[in-house]
């Protein structure tokens, strides 16, 4: 069966099971989109159409079950909408946005530097980051600068678990790509934190066993996600621009190439790694076609 087909299986069954509580299952639903973006499928804008429906009402306030115990998975969906609007132009989407960013508000612990966990960077600061750039003339950006050099500083503690530092790289290039360039100083930050933390990663990685820090990587299952969290990582930096491809692409690629052909069927057995995988192999059909341009 090829990749395609595993995807699509798996979230037949996801969307039955509506399994998206959490910071797994909130991954695979942002994932779709990278396959959207990927292939232009409409069966992908379909699924994420259908999601939505569950979560926004039709003037955009944010369904009670979501908005009565909302949480850093919840904003995780919530990047959606900026692509929805987007795509639709339906104000309600915006209206979404701005109802997500009230609850975010109200629930400060989920914007402080000092309490942040490194699955809610992930899950919040990206949109964040793009609420700040669309909406609110960039002025919380340096907050959210507060709150990578809090994780930059975890990692440097000696925190080697290896998803967690796949989980601040992605942070960090998605908080990029929502990021306005314009804000040159405060770009330059997190593009550099992001280089001087693949660089220190990559130099851990051993290409012949496929591990990142020896013992420290962890079970198997932390090493497959791990691996698609950091190839996507590495996949889209390129395209941004952030590193080179010449230097960085094959890297990624190789990655995702490895995990189709040795993990696959792990993969899709385990739901922490569904979603990472779903991305980076959209962040691969895009990059290979980019490269055959």
């Amino acid at each position: 069966m090829k990749v395609e087909g595993f995807i699509d299986e798996y979230l037949k069954k996801f969307q039955n099971g509506k399994d998206e509580r959490n910071y797994e299952g909130s991954s695979v639903l942002v994932s779709v989109k990278q396959m959207y973006d990927a292939l232009g499928d409409e069966k992908y804008f379909s699924f994420i159409c259908e999601y939505l429906k569950s979560f926004v009402v039709e003037d955009g306030a944010i369904e009670n079950k979501y908005a009565d115990s909302f949480d850093a998975s919840s904003v995780n969906c919530s990047k959606l909408l900026f692509f929805m609007y987007d795509k639709t132009g339906e104000e309600k989407y915006h209206n979404a946005i701005e109802a997500v960013m009230k609850l975010l508000r109200e629930n400060p612990g989920m914007l402080s530097p000092d309490k942040i966990s490194m699955e809610d960077l992930y899950m919040v600061q990206p949109f964040y980051m793009e609420y700040e750039t669309r909406y609110d003339k960039k002025a919380k950006y340096s907050d959210i600068i507060k709150q990578f050099e809090r994780a930059d500083n975890l990692l440097g503690a000696g925190n080697k678990n290896i998803e967690q530092t796949g989980l601040y790289l992605i942070s960090l290039i998605d908080a990029l790509s929502g990021m306005s360039f314009e804000i040159y100083e405060k770009y330059r930050k997190l593009q550099d934190m992001f280089k001087l933390s693949l660089a220190s990663l990559l130099k851990s990685y051993d290409k012949e066993s496929g591990t990142y820090f020896g013992e420290n990587a962890g079970d198997a299952g932390n090493a497959m996600i791990a691996d698609a969290m950091v190839a996507y990582a590495i996949m889209k930096a390129c395209r941004m621009g952030i590193i080179l491809k010449e230097k960085y692409a094959a890297d990624g690629m190789e990655i995702v190439e490895s995990l189709v052909k040795n993990k696959l069927t792990d993969i899709f057995n385990d739901t922490r790694a569904v979603g990472p995988f779903i991305s980076a192999y959209g962040q691969y059909l895009q990059l290979k076609k980019e490269m055959e341009v």
